[in-house]
C-alpha cells in the first residue's frame, strides 16, 4: 500500500483503522495518540473455561487486557507496509494470548 506524503495525523489515523481489520471479532480496540506517541489497549475476551472459573468463584466475566505503543517515527518508516505492520502487531497480540491459556 503506497501511502503518499500524508500528515502525521492521517498517517496515525490509517495505521489505527488497519489495525482495526487486522482485529478479530469480539475484541474492542482502544487507541490515545499523545506526544507523537500511538498508545493502543485491546481487551480481549476470557475463554470460556476461564469465565466458568471466574462464575465458579463468583467473580466478574472479563476481558484480557493488553497493551501495546507505537512512535510516530517507526509508523513513519513502515507507511509504505502499514497493513503488514497492523497484521503482524496482531498477530503478536493473538500468540501473547495462546500462551496465557
Amino acid at each position: 500500500m503506497q501511502v503518499s506524503n500524508s500528515s502525521s495525523l492521517e498517517l496515525i489515523q490509517l495505521f489505527t483503522n488497519l489495525l482495526w481489520a487486522n482485529t478479530p471479532e469480539g475484541w474492542i480496540l482502544k487507541d490515545v495518540y499523545f506526544q507523537n506517541t500511538l498508545f493502543v489497549t485491546m481487551f480481549v475476551p476470557k475463554t470460556t473455561t476461564e469465565q466458568n472459573e471466574l462464575l465458579s468463584l463468583n467473580m466478574e466475566l472479563g476481558f484480557q487486557k493488553i497493551r501495546r505503543s507505537f512512535d510516530l517515527e517507526i509508523i513513519q518508516k513502515r507507511k509504505n507496509d502499514l497493513w503488514g505492520l497492523a497484521a503482524d502487531c496482531v498477530e503478536e497480540i493473538r500468540g501473547e494470548v495462546e500462551n496465557d491459556k
